[in-house]
């Protein structure tokens, strides 16, 4: 079986076996804010010079639709995080979602760090309270669906407060 399969199936497991298929978190989202990526890990990575936008580079599996953060206006930390995974051709796989971090050299998986705290659902995840230093942060998230087929967005978000 191919390895994407794999990686699917076995985010699936964990995602089960972690209760993160139907969260328990109030709609309100966590009492508390969390670090998406710590000022340590910011210092250290490579910056870009980029400017926030969101670009969808590959379109093959499901639609992914960010509702915030909004691509307008100025961000100021903790951000909050509502991403919707809409069907093209089959139902997305929320368990094959993955969200990774820019440090320069390398990608940084910090799927773990939004899921843990967020409100995930069959095709949403609302996480309220992410941190976020102030400056450039390059994302990439991707997601696939029953057939295989994937889709990765890169979103650049200018902190500024």
């Amino acid at each position: 079986m191919s390895t994407l399969y794999h990686r699917v199936v076995t985010r699936m497991v964990l995602a089960v076996s972690a209760g993160l298929l139907v969260c328990a978190f109030p709609v309100d989202g966590p009492a508390h804010a969390y670090d998406l990526l710590t000022i340590e890990e910011y210092a250290k990575r490579s910056p870009s010079g980029a400017t926030r936008t969101f670009i969808v580079t590959a379109n093959d599996g499901p639609e992914i639709i960010v509702h915030t953060p909004e691509t307008s206006g100025d961000l100021s930390s903790p951000l909050d995080f509502d991403v919707e995974f809409r069907a093209r051709s089959a139902e997305p796989l929320i368990g094959s979602l993955i969200l990774e971090y820019d440090l320069g050299l390398f990608w940084k998986d910090i799927t773990s760090r939004l899921s843990d705290h967020a409100e995930i659902t069959e095709n949403r995840i609302i996480s309220r309270g992410a941190e976020l230093p102030v400056g450039d942060h390059h994302l990439r998230m991707s997601i696939s669906d029953l057939a295989g087929k994937t889709t990765t967005t890169n979103m650049v978000l200018t902190v500024s407060k």
